[in-house]
């Protein structure tokens, strides 16, 4: 069974190309918008064949033209749009976001100067594309929060209600935000973006956004209870983004490359492969990069005591759980000896959140990230041996492993 808040739209392709920045001006009426556009239907059998078509087509015109007409707003221009998709999935239920637009609205409805800043002259609204879909034999529920952050912009954009005649989530409301067997919901949701932060879109091109999570309980969001977790993915809002996203592809997944949080050049990028074992624990450093680090202008403030720039070290480390007790990978640490003298703790702040459980039999990966003065790199320790000592911890936060225990050495000759 499928639910699709969109008549007119048979549904948006989970593969489509990739986006493109170039802004185009929709010349679309505000003062007329067809019913069919703002109400559900429920199709109770689908054949394969109308189940691969209701994936293949979009109209992103009417959800437009239905956000023009809802906003009052004189003039709606596409400021980036991409139809690549980004999919979370696990056991049969997934999560995906078919493609989005990043629209900017001009002389907005006085009702909604809330919404925009205390203002109406201009705003911003990202307008994404669902699908949530169960093609498992049981009942599953959603959180159904759709939120980007945005570099430099201090607080969580949500999606909107009433942004759009009618969106997904509306419809997941009316059902108590269950999705049955072999259900599945598609249609938008609208995010309204103050100017502040479409300032910072402009400086940066991108931006954090977040899928919701699918649960085996109603009503209940726990961890032990997810099905398929929340999942961020940075996305790009203009074309600059879209470059800038290609090209941090090079490198390794911590916070300053995932939030882009500034300019990374790389150093030095060394593939490894030794390994050490400790009670069952497995663990090998694949590799290290070391990057030169311009922080943005949001992020300069918190490294002023590195007077003549910054340097970050990156390992990157997989751990395989074959002991008898579940880990706490999010807990992993380790310090970062340089020679004989000098020994760096690991910047947490600059690394990924990781799940936090890796029970017997699973595997996790984490980037353990070290910050150093750019002169102390290129004087002193760019020619040194470098030790990478991994620290494990228990699901008590209780530290494994000794001094040693997991050790690593490598250097850059």
């Amino acid at each position: 069974m499928k639910k699709s808040v969109w008549v007119s739209m048979i549904g948006i392709s989970l593969l489509m190309l990739s986006g493109c920045g170039k802004e185009k001006e929709k010349e679309t009426p505000t003062t007329k918008t067809s019913e069919s556009t703002v109400v559900s239907s429920e199709k109770t059998k689908e054949t394969k064949e109308s189940k691969e078509k209701s994936a293949d087509a979009g109209d992103w015109k009417d959800v437009n033209d239905d956000l023009k007409k809802t906003t009052e707003a004189k003039k709606l221009t596409v400021k980036h749009e991409s139809k690549e998709a980004i999919v979370n999935e696990k056991d049969d239920v997934k999560v995906a976001i078919n493609g989005y637009e990043y629209v900017e609205l001009n002389d907005i409805s006085k009702d909604l100067r809330i919404t925009f800043g205390d203002q109406v002259e201009k705003g911003g609204v990202l307008l994404v594309s669902t699908t949530l879909k169960n093609d498992s034999d049981k009942s599953v529920y959603t959180s159904a929060t759709y939120s980007m952050s945005v570099t430099g912009f201090s607080s969580a954009i949500s999606r909107m209600k009433g942004l759009i005649s009618s969106d997904v989530v509306d419809e997941l409301v009316k059902v108590k935000y269950e999705i049955k067997p072999k259900e599945e919901f598609s249609g938008y949701v609208a995010l309204p973006v103050k100017p502040e932060a479409m300032d910072k879109i402009a400086e940066n091109g991108e931006a954090m956004f977040e899928l919701p999570g699918i649960y085996s309980k109603a009503e209940s969001f726990k961890k032990e209870d997810a099905i398929v977790e929340p999942k961020e993915a940075k996305i790009s809002l203009s074309g600059e983004g879209s470059e800038k996203a290609e090209a941090s592809k090079a490198f390794y997944e911590d916070k300053a490359t995932v939030e882009n949080l500034g300019e990374k050049t790389m150093l030095v990028d060394q593939k490894d492969g030794k390994q050490a074992e400790f009670e069952g624990a497995k663990v090998t450093l694949n590799g290290y990069q070391i990057t030169e680090f311009k922080p943005n202008e949001d992020e300069a403030p918190r490294y002023k005591n590195f007077d003549t720039g910054v340097i970050l070290l990156t390992a990157d480390i997989t751990i395989k759980n074959e002991g008898k007790e579940t880990l706490n990978l999010g807990q992993t640490s380790a310090t970062l000896s340089i020679g004989n003298k000098d020994k760096l703790m690991h910047e947490n702040m600059l690394e990924i959140k990781s799940d936090e459980e890796l029970p017997t039999g699973k595997e996790g990966t984490k980037y353990l990230v070290f910050a150093m003065d750019k002169e102390s790199y290129e004087k002193l320790y760019h020619d040194k041996e470098f030790k990478l000592d991994v620290s494990l911890y228990d699901q008590k936060f209780a530290r494994l492993t000794d001094v040693d225990d997991l050790a690593f050495t490598f250097s850059n000759k």
